[in-house]
């Protein structure tokens, strides 16, 4: 069996070995992707675009590295990528209600269809994974700053960071289906 250094020196001089490295490291990719992507879809076009860079790029490989380290950092910077050009707008009732211009106040229907986001919304949030509950509604309902909310749960300032970001994608996409209805309504 060659190891990964012989590969990439293969597939640098035009023969064969990507192949064999995908095969090795097509999951740990996708495990790199996963903490920063939250849904399969995502993920896959993120890993995607990884080998797509390793592809054209593997003959910028030095061995100054392991081909794991490099093919990592790749993994790292497309996901950060991805999660910089993703929208990261708060669910509608998350945000400032004066702020929202789409709701006809006149309309009674959206005193009721706004009560029945608001429990959604509730139980969304209850349901989450504590660690995520507690990110979230220290930084969004308590107004916390990242360091503080790290202080408070004895962790680090980007796990605050992600355990938010990952709680406001549950969130939205639990309210998601509702806000779209009554859209169409």
């Amino acid at each position: 069996m060659k190891t990964d250094e012989e590969l990439v020196q293969n597939v640098q001089q035009g023969g064969a070995g990507f192949d064999e490295l995908y095969r090795r490291y097509e999951e740990k990719v996708k495990q790199i992707v996963y903490k920063y992507c939250d849904n399969r879809e995502d993920i896959e076009d993120v890993a995607s675009e990884v080998w797509l860079k390793v592809h054209r790029h593997i003959d910028k490989f030095k061995f100054k590295s392991t081909f794991y380290t490099w093919i990592y950092r790749i993994s790292i910077n497309a996901a950060k990528n991805h999660l910089t050009t993703k929208s990261r707008k708060l669910p509608s009732t998350l945000r400032d209600p004066d702020d929202d211009h789409e709701i006809d106040n006149a309309d009674p229907s959206n005193e009721l269809f706004e009560d029945e986001v608001q429990l959604i919304l509730q139980d969304a949030i209850k349901s989450l994974p504590r660690p995520l509950y507690d990110a979230l509604v220290l930084r969004d309902i308590r107004g916390m700053s990242y360091s503080e909310i790290a202080t408070e749960c004895n962790c680090k300032v980007g796990t605050c960071k992600s355990r938010v970001h990952r709680a406001r994608n549950i969130v939205d996409r639990k309210l998601h289906p509702h806000v779209r209805r009554k859209r169409i309504e």
